[in-house]
């Protein structure tokens, strides 16, 4: 983002704060799922694994959900929060819209990440993660970002990313906890 210039580096680092900060939620709630899934297998509870990971998705998406819509309702309001000048403001906003967008994804794919860990389940979710980040997302946030000069290109590719993890992971749980597959 640095090579688009000093007014979408300043716009990314606040969007990239903002997003960065509702991250934790779904990070916090990852890892306590995948704690309880671990839990409920080694007690030879099976039956409970899919309904950990059911309401771990759900508040998952309604929290990211929540954040999604103040990302894009109160934009402008939260930029103006870190800078005065008018055109990182105006910026930072179109990224914070975007950034709406991959909040459901990007707490998602978390969650699905700490769902699969505490199945022990490793090799294939970092696959998926590998080719959605750097064979999908890191390419196209190139080619509409940098190469196109648009800020908001890289932010697209980030969508596309996260949103692949995110299908993917899910899949994989539930391809995972379906009747005796566990």
């Amino acid at each position: 983002m640095g090579r688009l210039g000093t007014v979408p580096l300043a716009a990314h680092q606040i969007a990239l704060s903002c997003a960065s900060m509702t991250f934790m939620f779904p990070l916090g709630l990852s890892m306590s799922a995948g704690m309880r899934v671990s839990q409920a297998l080694g007690a030879g509870r099976r039956e409970l694994v899919r309904p950990i990971g059911c309401g771990a998705f759900g508040m998952a998406c309604i929290v990211m959900g929540s954040f999604g819509l103040i990302f894009w309702l109160a934009g402008p309001a939260i930029a103006r929060c870190y800078v005065d000048d008018a055109a990182v403001v105006a910026l930072a906003a179109q990224l914070l819209a975007v950034a709406a967008l991959f909040q459901l994804f990007d707490g998602s794919q978390v969650v699905g990440s700490g769902l699969l860990r505490g199945m022990a389940d490793m090799k294939v979710p970092t696959a998926i993660t590998f080719v959605a980040y750097w064979c999908i997302m890191l390419p196209m946030a190139y080619w509409l970002g940098v190469h196109a000069g648009n800020p908001i290109g890289v932010w697209r590719a980030l969508v596309a990313g996260l949103a692949g993890a995110a299908i993917f992971l899910a899949w994989r749980f539930f391809w995972k906890t379906r009747d005796r597959a566990i």
